[in-house]
């Protein structure tokens, strides 16, 4: 695993440790690569670690259905960090 691809997956993580379901999608794309898409997003450790193993160069998609208390939503990315900032 590259650092930049550790680097994504701390921060999936980080989202499930604040609750924020997540789940892995494609490269460059919006394909999921689990089973159900946003529908089978989660916010557990074990989960978000198997499939980032399986998927190393998975960008981080997200449930936002479940997140209505925010009013916005940006994310951004570069090698060294990725940040993602919410408003109420």
């Amino acid at each position: 695993m590259t650092e930049h691809e550790q680097n994504i997956l701390e921060a999936a993580l980080e989202y499930g440790r604040r609750g924020w379901p997540i789940f892995p999608i494609k490269k460059g794309a919006k394909t999921p690569l689990n089973k159900n898409g946003c529908k089978g997003a989660s916010c557990n450790e074990l989960a978000i670690r198997a499939w980032w193993h399986k998927h190393p160069g998975a960008n981080i998609g997200m449930n936002c259905a479940t997140l209505q208390e925010y009013e916005s939503l940006m994310l951004t990315s570069t090698q060294k960090k990725i940040l993602m900032v919410m408003s109420r």
